[in-house]
C-alpha cells in the first residue's frame, strides 16, 4: 500500500474495530490523532482534517434531519 502525501490526514484500521485518524510525517512516522470505533466518523474526522467541506455538510444535513424529526415528534403531541 502506498502512503499518502507527507502532512494530509488518513485514517487506518489499526484494531478489528478501531480505526485510527493520523498522518505520515515527512521522515515516514506515523502521528495518530484520534481513534474511533465507526470507519465513517474517522472517514468524516479525516474529511474535517483535511479542509472539512463535506464533513461540514453531511454533519448539518444530519443536525437537520434530527431537527425535522423533533418538530414532527412535537407536532403530534401538541395534536393531542
Amino acid at each position: 500500500m502506498n502512503k499518502p502525501t507527507p502532512g494530509s490526514w488518513v485514517y487506518l484500521r489499526s484494531e478489528p474495530n478501531l480505526w485510527t485518524v493520523g498522518f505520515y510525517a515527512p521522515d515516514g512516522k506515523w502521528n495518530p490523532e484520534s481513534d474511533h470505533n465507526v470507519q465513517e466518523e474517522a472517514a468524516r474526522r479525516v474529511a474535517w482534517l483535511n479542509g472539512g467541506a463535506v464533513a461540514d455538510r453531511e454533519i448539518l444535513e444530519d443536525r437537520l434531519s434530527v431537527m425535522n424529526d423533533l418538530r414532527t415528534a412535537l407536532a403530534k403531541l401538541e395534536a393531542k
